[in-house]
């Protein structure tokens, strides 16, 4: 009191808090306050990510800046969406309660990716979070904003597994004996695919029942299976074991509907047009082409066991094997003609032990084509009329061998070394 009065006096005290949201992200930390919304994308060296497979999953550690009046929520907006509608990312929790007592304490936001099953690039996909209280320093104009980018790993591989499940069918069986493979996808697609199947002989190798699969997002890790058989053609072929062929499958291309509004005819569409299916928009599916895929399938090799025989068919016709001297007319007659169709023409050349005093042939050769190679052609023999007495066998007869002196062809299965005979004196009733 100074003179008997009391006189008042105002003190100015400096605060030296600051409202805001401290977060420690991967050894970096940044102070947010509510002057402006903060982006945090990396830790000042690397950018955030999380991986699908979750070995690297993100910890953020959180705690307030200073003491609120009340509650603080801070509160996390998550809208990426997977091709499913499934969230992209998994925070837990949901949201973070910090109350007047514990404003202080750390609290560890776990950031994991959704392990879909997409072959997609890598994402960078964002975390959005901000303050509500009724404190009216974390709330309202002042709420504390911000938002985290991270990029998501994808573990996820576009493949076609093929599997031989039976590589055998035979000619001789075309219907009983059938091979068959299965097909599958290693990764789901984003819409529906299908895939064509090709075989690289089907004149006489093998054909595929089907040779169209379409697989969608509900069925792309269900096995599907063709069925294939054998050509049941007439040439004699390969040299796989006794007579077997090696053919292979593979995919000749393969396409996408470009929406989800597009269904199986519209990727059945696309796969037989001539154009490209190859996707060039954002989210590009692997599956739109095989350029595309990550993982490249291996063909497929198939066995078809032949059933034909390159061979030489000789029939003296009726049986008759005598020709005589003094009659022109009476001559003896073979039907030539072969068991297989041949790739090449083949022409077969006759000889007998004599054909100066024994008999000759009309014509003395036979040339077989691929198309005519199931036509009966005549060999006429005919005796020389000679001026001598011969013979030993019953009155005056003489016995010739007929024989075939070369076979000759570009068909490696036509020559005389790999060509086999046989042949029939009863009229085609049997044959040896």
């Amino acid at each position: 009191a100074y003179g008997g009065k009391t006189d008042n006096a105002s003190i100015l005290v400096e605060d030296n808090d600051t409202r805001g949201v401290i977060i420690t992200v991967r050894g970096a930390t940044y102070t947010l306050d509510n002057n402006s919304s903060v982006t945090i994308s990396d830790n000042g060296t690397d950018n955030l990510t999380v991986k699908e497979d979750k070995t690297d999953n993100l910890s953020v550690i959180v705690r307030l800046n200073s003491e609120p009046t009340d509650t603080v929520v801070i509160s996390l907006t998550n809208n990426d969406e997977d091709a499913d509608g499934n969230k992209e990312l998994n925070p837990s929790p949901s949201s973070l309660n910090f109350s007047t007592s514990e404003w202080t304490d750390n609290q560890t936001l776990t950031i994991s990716a959704n392990d879909e099953d997409f072959d997609v690039d890598n994402k960078s996909l964002t975390i959005s979070f901000e303050t509500t209280s009724s404190d009216s320093l974390y709330s309202n104009g002042n709420k504390v904003r911000g938002q985290l980018n991270l990029i998501k790993i994808d573990n996820d591989s576009s493949g076609i597994t093929l599997n031989m499940v039976d590589n055998h069918t035979s000619e001789a069986f075309v219907n009983g004996n059938t091979g068959n493979f299965s097909a599958v996808l290693t990764s789901k697609p984003l819409y529906f695919v299908a895939m064509k199947f090709q075989v690289d002989n089907t004149t006489s190798g093998i054909s595929l029942d089907n040779d169209v699969l379409v697989f969608s997002k509900d069925n792309w890790s269900t096995s599907q299976n063709i069925v294939f058989k054998a050509v049941d053609d007439k040439i004699d072929e390969g040299d796989n074991g006794t007579d077997n062929q090696t053919f292979v499958i593979s995919i000749s291309k393969i396409c996408s509907t470009e929406s989800q509004y597009d269904g199986a005819d519209e990727v059945k569409e696309n796969l037989n047009s001539s154009s490209s299916c190859k996707d060039t928009t954002e989210p590009i599916d692997k599956y739109s082409d095989l350029t595309l895929v990550d993982d490249q399938y291996n063909s497929l090799t198939a066995v078809a066991e032949d059933n034909d025989t390159a061979r030489v068919r000789l029939k003296l016709v009726n049986g008759d094997n005598q020709t005589s001297e003094d009659n022109a007319s009476d001559q003896a007659r073979v039907d030539v003609v072969l068991d297989s169709q041949p790739y090449h023409n083949v022409t077969i050349s006759f000889s007998s032990s004599d054909t100066v005093n024994g008999v000759t042939f009309n014509p003395d050769n036979l040339t077989f084509s691929s198309d005519n190679w199931s036509e009966v052609q005549e060999l006429t023999v005919s005796a020389v009329d000679d001026a001598y007495d011969e013979g030993i066998w019953g009155a005056d007869n003489q016995t010739f061998i007929i024989s075939v002196s070369s076979v000759q062809s570009s068909d490696p299965k036509y020559n005389l070394d790999n060509t086999t005979f046989m042949g029939s004196i009863d009229g085609g009733s049997s044959y040896t």
